[in-house]
């Protein structure tokens, strides 16, 4: 019919073009962002709660106190012969190995009393 009544509609049939949309590659592919960004967002939530908690711990204060446990121990072992060579002159050899345990022992009890006020 000339007038445009009845028959059939033009592009009657065929996918519209919000559906193509929606189901083409580029469709998927933000989706896929999309998802992936969700995903990422969610992590990053749970870490953020986890540090909340005291479950997490900051990478950069690890290491810092790492370091200064490392120098801790050095130094006092470090100043061990100067505090405890007077003490050995004229010692045999079963009193100097006393003397040393005692003062290692002693030089360890300090550290981990510096460690436990830190």
């Amino acid at each position: 019919m000339a007038n445009g009544h009845g028959g059939a509609r033009v592009g009657a049939g065929h996918k519209t073009q919000i559906v193509t949309d929606a189901t083409d590659d580029y469709f998927v592919e933000y989706s896929a962002a999309r998802a992936k960004e969700k995903t990422h967002l969610a992590h990053i939530a749970e870490l953020k709660e986890k540090k909340m908690r005291g479950e997490l711990i900051d990478k950069h204060q690890v290491m810092a106190d790492a370091d200064f446990v490392g120098r801790l121990t050095r130094d006092s072992f470090m100043a061990l012969p100067e505090r405890i060579a007077s003490l050995l002159v004229g010692r045999t050899e079963r009193e100097i190995m006393e003397e040393l345990r005692h003062e290692i022992r002693e030089t360890l009890q300090a550290i981990s009393d510096g460690l436990n006020h830190a």
